[in-house]
């Protein structure tokens, strides 16, 4: 820094005193022997305001010119009439003509504003109107990065086409993102991510896991691998979805590829950018429960319900009713000593702390970006939380005008807590419980120990919160570069990438937590690693003939190795807490003890080829494909090769089209390949054998194999081929702009099994199987709707549309007969429902055994049978529309933007509905403490109530499919995820400021409200009993010095 500083003071001297204009006006003195020249004087800024120093300002056709200094500014002697040409890398070059000697003022404005915007591309960049695949690009101003811990979660509703879910809001939770739909039944259906030029064939968590055994926590953790970026280091995201742009990273590339692409320094004075932010987060309304005198009440109610069924009296048979024999469970509703809010025990308001702090510079030769990032989240449910540090450093250097390197370092280390949320197991859940455990109930009892509900299976939800569940992860990225220019267009390109990733996980269930499946307390260790090395060396040719003709091409090869191992141990049986996890060798139920290791590890080599050519700008042709081998790969399918082309027509460039037309850009493509999903078949084309068989040799336990897979050296990846048109359009100078695609991919070769004879020692042997597609449609749109001086309005939004079907089946699995050869992989099959029978009036006659409090099934071929054809397709489990909405205003120095995203077109089911199986079953009290309970459970002796009551449905067991659709429900919500508003302070406060050169402060609210028809507790979230969602609202300012 100090360095550059000195050539920065060094470059100001020299030109402050004229020393260097001096020598280039001396030097060209006799061109211009005959003309007036002038002293001009000037500045350069960009958009901003901001000063950029080393600007290129020439005179057009003449060797005058110069570069301009620490604070922008330049001053030449230049003839009268004569053009300047103001260029800088990256900005658009400005021509102006010298008139007087009045000082100039000139803003140079950012290249990605053209349509010769560089889009990055796999292995390269191209100009966004050479590209003739499906790709989607969003820049780091798009993206929302308060109070988000990945970039997944920025993207949301981003892109048109990609689908993300969040199963969970847990601090750090992970996306579900698939491209295009899901196809892959039986194989992994996420895109490859490619991070600073390096594939990551292996993007999982390193997270080792907890072995369940007889005792199934559901810890609930959903970590993203990406957390581990800051999302403040972001240049750009760009989205590969079709063949013809993805088919260049072969078998790894079926489900789209997303590349990303962090910040890099640029040439000029240094800049640091400092960002504060807090940020508090509210819960949002679980489901409510009831007090203790109302829960007791019901429990009284219930049980008394119970009685009427089980003794087959009033409306639940012949008998009259007698409660006589009927002992209610309180005999005083009001004689209890507690009424707890279980939710209020486990939960708090989180809050997020974010730091950032970035540097940037560099000269013409040298630049570099290094940030820091603090991010700590304390989330909603206590013992819930995530600590990131983040370090970066990105350097670039130019060693010669032949050959320049760079390097990409990225460390961090992210702390986690983890509670219990999500599926019930073995009811050790803590939020479910904290909804059924008694409110009449204490949390500890007079000796201080935590206390028993009335079910005493159920544990006591505060009893989780002496849990130790603590994961350490560490992650190092380095991603080495080099370029060599050997003949003039021709490049030799290196990029190298080492991805480790490391957690270690510590959990203690203690003697104190009562735990009711293990009392005598429970110590887990777990570590694991997980490695990504990578080598790619590739040739880069570009170059125009004869202004017409534009050639570019690549040819490399690549060397990737994936390794991964860890461990796990487990320990029961503690005689004090004292240690904790510290010393498991004291643990004394030894046929509980697991100790459990492993290793993995799989290396590919490929080689890569792409031509693009251009005729006039107008016919654009792309030719790629890529060869793969892998050491997962099967015997006799060693090698796979995946070829894609397109073509291109820019229709504006005809001369029918030009100056006559609206449109600034109309572009056609077509274009068509295939793709490869190697993650589907793993180990499954070897021989395994597997531990854990032991034998009995006289009185002596040995451990023992036994083969467990067999092998098929026949087996393949599965192989996606796309069909792409689409549409880029422009209008009015590009104020609007966006596309149109249309999509048909088609997945063979599916990862299924074949059954085997009986005499075969394993039943069923992997193989190729089936086929599906996924088709649909894209729409994107950009606009500038206002771009006046003082204020500005733009709006994006993009709809996508799209549904997966089977094409062809596995023969030896017979479907039911309500069950489509065709149908969609998200189809949902059931009975469907006409509410439930209140009185015999209601009953149907094709129910006569139905009693009050029952669902109403269909006859849907009125044949008086409920059975197997009377299953029908009741809809599909994942959304059929997206969309994503936003629209930025900017008036003087305030911003405001506001931002939807929308799924429509799918069912799901209710979630957090009273289990009436439970209600005060067995003359004990209820298992549900939901307020619905009051009112909409059936009830005979109120006679209110929609949903089903207690008494068994005799016919549910004649439903093959074992679904109704009476808590399915339409799960299409239009959420508005954020508000920001900030304001950026004048420049002129600065002017005089040598320290602060710019502030922004801005107030930001995400997940502010869900617009939707369905009554569960959120239709985003895929998870039962989820960690509950917040309502962010967030406090900030950045600072630029």
């Amino acid at each position: 820094m100090r360095k550059h500083r000195f050539y920065s003071l060094l470059l100001a001297g020299i030109l402050l005193t004229g020393g260097f204009n001096s020598l280039i006006a001396d030097a060209s003195a006799h061109t211009y022997v005959e003309q007036q020249t002038n002293a001009i004087k000037g500045t350069v800024t960009d958009e901003k305001g901001e000063p950029l120093i080393g600007v290129n300002v020439t005179v057009k056709n003449a060797s005058i010119g110069g570069i301009t200094d620490v604070n922008g500014t330049f001053s030449l002697n230049a003839p009268n009439g004569s053009t300047l040409v103001i260029s800088y890398i990256g900005y658009i070059t400005q021509e102006i003509i010298v008139k007087g000697t009045t000082p100039l003022k000139i803003t140079l404005a950012e290249d990605s504003k053209t349509l010769d915007e560089v889009i990055v591309i796999g292995y390269g960049t191209s100009r966004k109107k050479d590209i003739t695949g499906s790709v989607s690009s969003v820049k780091a101003e798009e993206l929302n990065s308060v109070a988000s811990s990945s970039v997944s979660q920025m993207l949301q509703g981003k892109v048109s086409g990609m689908n993300s879910i969040q199963s969970s809001a847990q601090p750090g939770a992970g996306m579900n993102i698939n491209i295009r739909g899901a196809a892959s039944p039986n194989g992994s259906n996420a895109p490859l991510y490619v991070i600073d030029g390096v594939p990551l064939q292996s993007n999982s968590t390193s997270d080792p896991g907890l072995q369940s055994g007889s005792y199934d926590l559901r810890t609930g953790v959903d970590r993203d691998p990406l957390n581990t970026i800051n999302p403040n280091d972001i240049e750009s995201v760009e989205v590969l979805k079709d063949a013809s742009a993805a088919a260049i990273y072969g078998a790894s590339a079926a489900n789209g590829v997303i590349l990303i692409t962090t910040k890099s320094g640029k040439s000029g004075k240094v800049k640091v950018d400092y960002r504060s932010t807090f940020t508090t987060q509210l819960p949002k309304q679980y489901p409510e429960v009831m007090n203790a005198h109302d829960f007791r009440e019901q429990t009284n109610l219930w049980t008394k319900e119970y009685y009427l069924y089980q003794n087959k009296m009033g409306v639940y048979g012949t008998n009259p009713i007698d409660f006589s024999k009927y002992t209610p469970i309180f005999a005083d509703v009001d004689d209890y000593k507690a009424d707890t809010d279980w939710m209020d025990e486990v939960m708090r308001n989180g809050y997020i702390i974010d730091q950032n702090v970035s540097v940037n510079g560099g000269t013409e030769k040298t630049r570099y970006f290094f940030s820091y990032n603090f991010y700590d989240n304390v989330g909603m449910l206590k013992n819930s939380d995530l600590a990131r540090h983040n370090i970066r450093l990105n350097l670039d250097q130019v060693f010669s005008n032949r050959f320049k390197a760079g390097i990409k370092i990225n460390y961090s280390n992210v702390k986690a807590n983890s509670t219990s949320v999500g599926s019930a197991g073995n009811g050790d859940n803590m939020v479910l419980n904290a909804l059924r455990f008694g409110p009449d109930i204490p949390v500890k009892d007079e000796n201080g120990e935590y206390t028993s509900s009335h079910n005493k299976l159920i544990n006591n939800p505060a009893s989780f919160l002496d849990i130790q569940d603590k994961t350490i992860t560490e992650r190092i990225f380095i991603a080495p570069t080099f370029e060599i220019k050997l003949i003039d267009g021709l490049l030799l390109k290196g990029v190298g990438g080492y991805d480790n990733q490391s957690s270690t996980r510590d959990f203690y269930l203690p003697t104190t937590a009562k735990n009711t499946t293990v009392p005598e307390g429970m110590a887990q260790l777990g570590y694991n690693k997980v490695t990504n090395i990578s080598a790619e060396t590739f040739l880069n040719y570009e170059k125009i003939f004869k202004d017409i003709h534009r050639v570019s091409a690549v040819l490399g090869v690549g060397y990737y190795k994936t390794s991964g191992n860890g461990f796990r141990l487990t320990g029961r049986g503690f005689f004090t807490d004292a240690f904790g996890s510290n010393n498991v060798g004291i643990a004394s139920v030894k046929d509980k003890e697991v100790i459990d290791s492993w290793r993995s590890e799989r290396t590919k080599l490929s080689q890569f080829v792409r031509l693009n050519y251009s005729l006039m700008d107008k016919y654009i042709f792309t030719f790629t494909a890529r060869r793969d081998g892998s050491s997962y790969f099967a015997e006799n399918n060693k090698w796979g090769i995946f070829p894609s082309a397109s073509l291109a027509w820019r229709i504006n460039e005809e001369a029918f089209m030009k100056d006559k037309t609206p449109f600034s850009d109309l572009k056609l493509r077509v274009g068509y390949g295939t793709m490869g999903n190697e993650n589907v078949i793993g180990t499954n084309a070897q021989s395994l054998y597997k531990s854990g068989y032991n034998y009995l040799f006289g009185n002596t336990m040995n451990t023992g194999l036994a083969l467990t897979q067999i092998e098929n050296p026949n087996l393949k990846w599965e192989t996606n081929y796309t069909l792409n048109i689409g549409i880029d359009y422009g209008l009015l100078n590009q104020r609007i702009s966006g596309s149109i695609e249309y999509f048909y991919r088609g997945v063979k070769d599916l990862l299924d099994f074949q059954t085997l004879p009986s005499s075969n020692p394993v039943g069923r042997v992997a193989a190729n199987i089936g086929e599906t597609k996924s088709q649909g449609f894209e729409f994107s749109l950009r606009s500038d709707n206002l771009t006046s001086e003082k204020f500005k309005w733009e709006t994006t939004f993009n709809l996508s549309h799209f549904k997966t079907n089977w094409v062809k089946r596995n023969p030896e699995v017979a479907l039911p007969e309500y069950i489509g050869e065709k149908d969609e992989l998200d189809a949902i099959y059931g009975w469907k429902t006409n509410g439930i029978v209140t009185s015999a009036s209601n009953k149907p006659n094709y129910m006569p055994d139905a009693v009050v409090g029952n669902v109403i099934y269909e006859d849907i071929n009125d044949d008086k049978v409920l059975d197997s054809k009377d299953v029908v397709k009741l809809g599909n489990s994942t959304p059929r529309w997206m969309s994503g909405l936003g629209n930025t205003f900017s008036y003087k120095g305030f911003d405001l933007n506001i931002y939807f995203y929308s799924a429509f077109g799918y069912k799901k089911w209710r979630g957090q509905v009273p289990d009436a199986a439970i209600i005060g079953n067995n003359g004990t009290a209820a298992g549900n403490t939901y307020r619905t309970l009051m009112t909409d459970i059936y009830n005979s002796q109120t006679g209110t109530g929609w949903m089903p009551g207690i008494a068994t449905n005799v016919y549910s067991n004649s439903n093959p499919s074992g679904q109704n659709d009476f808590f399915l429900m339409d799960g299409s919500y239009v959420k508005l995820k954020n508000i920001t508003l900030g304001y950026t302070l004048p420049r002129s406060i600065f002017t005089s400021s040598r320290f602060i050169q710019g502030a922004r402060f801005f107030v930001d609210a995400q997940n502010i409200a869900t617009f939707t028809g369905y009554k569960g507790f959120d239709p985003e979230l895929s998870t039962d009993n989820p960690y509950p969602q917040a309502l962010s609202l967030s406090f900030g300012f950045n600072l630029n010095f």
